[in-house]
Order: structure tokens, then C-alpha cells, then sequence
């Protein structure tokens, strides 16, 4: 009986017979093998945390006596693949590496497992602005601002913002936002292996104050008669943050007689000039005079608008 394991193992049998005489007999070499053979997996790639990238595993079996036969693995439960040399798994995810050796002898090694977990994409990132919505992507009123970020493999670590350049912050919630002026509000967010997303603009524009108008008549008085006085309209519309947007008139009539309305041609500069038509018209019993009273109102780029009043009486 052969009781333990080894290579080339031999047993000698002496024989004696009657007569004395006696001979040894060598066994053949006989080779038991009852012990496993042993896998260690040596996986490299990027990691933090996780890993941030495909990962090469390489796969290395020893066995004392028989020798191995043959190592496998599969991955996520499925087909049974042997090892040549290095394979890859670079599907994002977490997934589970089973792996083995078989020697020559036929003893199985009790199959091992690692838990892989790959994220190379980096997290979404969107935003939303509520407020006042003017005109032209303005605001006229402070505005609040959301960011909301998703990673289905990792998990989002935190999301980030920055405002016209200045300090990144951590975004903690929805925040208030009421500086007037055009800004631009940078955005992303990092997940738990630390991929970093590529950052978001978002152009937040508030303007919360109307325009500057003004406006005069010349001339202000005219005598009755049976022509019509031609009254020039002038002054400004101003806006120091989204700009004019455009302007119109209209004249209030108090007989009714005529109600001309129209638009502003605003220029560069603010300034506006125009001229009306007025019927130089008055009723006898009326002691105050013919009243036209000239509305200019001007809006600007976000929706905010103002008026001017002037007037022209005939006497």
C-alpha cells in the first residue's frame, strides 16, 4: 500500500522459499498526486476606488507533483473559457471573475471569484433655472438654480459650480442668484472613482430695472387754425443692462379726433426724434384748450418696459 502522496514512489517484496533460497522483487514507480493545484490572479489597471478603465488579468497556476493541465475562468456566470496568456474585461460595470486549474492528476482547485468593478464614464450633469422669465433669455427677477447629476455605475461623489470664473464651489442645493448683468455659470460633477465630467456653460442674464425714457414736445402750444401744426416728438430711451429692445407711441386724443400710434426708431446712442400731424382743431366752449397727450414707451431686451408723457395744446 502506498498511503502517501509523491513522485516515483517504489516498494521492494523479499520472497523466501522452503529451500532457503530468496529474491527481491521492486514495485513499479508509481506517481500519487492528492493534493490541488493553486491560481492566483494578478489584475492591473487604473483604480481609484474603483477601477476607472478596462483591466488585464493574468492568471498563474502551480502544482508540486502532477503539474497543471489546464487553468480556465469565466466571467458573470457564463461560458467556461481557458487561459492563454492575458485577457481583458473592459465592459463598464461590476462583474465577477471565477477562476481555476485542473492538474495532471485530475484534481480540481475549488474554483475562486473576485468582484470587478469598472466605470469609465463620467456623470451627467443637468441644470435648470426658475425666476421670472423675461424675454430674449433674460430674467427680470433673481433666479434660482438647480443642479441634478446621475452615474449608474459608480455613484455620483458631488457635484460643482462655478460663477464668471470665480471660486469653485460645492453645490449643496438649489442657490439664489439676483447680480443683474449677463453671467456664466460653469457646472459638472465627479462620481466615486473620481471621473470627472467635462464642464457645462449656462448663461444666466437678470435685468430687474425698466428703462429711462424721457420725452418732449416742440411746440408745446399751438394757436387754433385750419391747418393741421406738425409737432416734433423727441427725447430718449436708455437701458444700462439688456439694451432697447424697440419703442412705440401712441397719442390720446381727448375729442377723439385722431389717435395716431406707431414705432420709435430708437438710435444708438438712445436718442429718438419724430414728428405728428395734428389736427390745430378746437371747440369754442372749450376754455382750456385741445389736449393731445403723447405716450412713449420703450421695453428692453429682458421684457421690462417704461413710459414718457408729453403734451401739445391748442389753445
Amino acid at each position: 500500500h502506498f498511503v502517501s502522496e509523491g513522485a516515483n514512489q517504489t516498494q521492494q517484496v523479499t520472497v523466501n522459499d522452503n529451500a532457503g533460497n530468496s529474491a527481491t522483487f521492486t514495485s513499479p514507480a508509481v506517481n500519487i498526486d492528492l493534493t490541488k493545484p493553486s491560481t492566483t490572479a494578478n489584475i492591473q489597471g487604473t483604480q481609484s476606488g474603483g477601477f476607472t478603465g478596462p483591466v488585464s488579468v493574468t492568471l498563474n497556476a502551480s502544482d508540486n507533483l502532477s503539474g497543471v493541465a489546464g487553468t480556465f475562468f469565466r466571467i458573470d456566470g457564463g461560458g467556461v473559457n481557458s487561459v492563454i496568456g492575458t485577457f481583458f474585461i473592459g465592459v463598464n460595470g461590476t462583474h465577477t471573475l471565477e477562476y481555476w486549474s485542473v492538474d495532471v492528476a485530475g484534481n480540481i482547485e475549488t474554483h475562486q471569484t473576485r468582484t470587478l468593478n469598472i466605470d469609465a464614464i463620467p456623470p451627467v450633469t443637468q441644470a435648470s433655472v426658475s425666476g421670472a422669465a423675461g424675454v430674449n433669455g433674460w430674467y427680470r427677477s433673481a433666479v434660482q438654480i438647480s443642479l441634478s447629476a446621475t452615474d449608474n455605475l459608480s455613484g455620483v461623489m458631488g457635484s460643482f459650480y462655478q460663477i464668471d470664473g470665480g471660486a469653485i464651489q460645492t453645490y449643496a442645493g438649489p442657490f439664489a442668484f439676483s447680480t443683474a448683468g449677463q453671467h456664466t455659470i460653469q457646472y459638472w460633477s465627479r462620481d466615486n472613482v473620481n471621473n470627472t465630467e467635462v464642464s457645462h456653460s449656462l448663461v444666466v442674464n437678470i435685468d430687474t430695472v425698466a428703462p429711462v425714457v424721457t420725452a418732449a414736445a416742440n411746440p408745446a402750444t399751438a394757436p387754433k387754425g385750419p391747418k393741421s401744426v406738425n409737432v416734433t416728438i423727441s427725447g430718449s430711451a436708455t437701458d444700462a443692462l439688456s439694451g432697447i429692445n424697440g419703442a412705440s407711441y401712441n397719442v390720446i386724443d381727448e375729442y377723439g379726433v385722431t389717435q395716431p400710434s406707431g414705432a420709435v426708431t430708437v438710435q444708438a446712442n438712445g436718442s429718438y426724434s419724430f414728428t405728428l400731424s395734428l389736427p390745430a382743431t378746437r371747440p369754442g366752449n372749450d376754455k382750456d384748450g385741445h389736449l393731445y397727450t403723447i405716450v412713449v414707451k420703450a421695453s428692453d431686451q429682458a421684457g421690462n418696459t417704461s413710459t414718457a408723457t408729453t403734451s401739445v395744446r391748442i389753445n
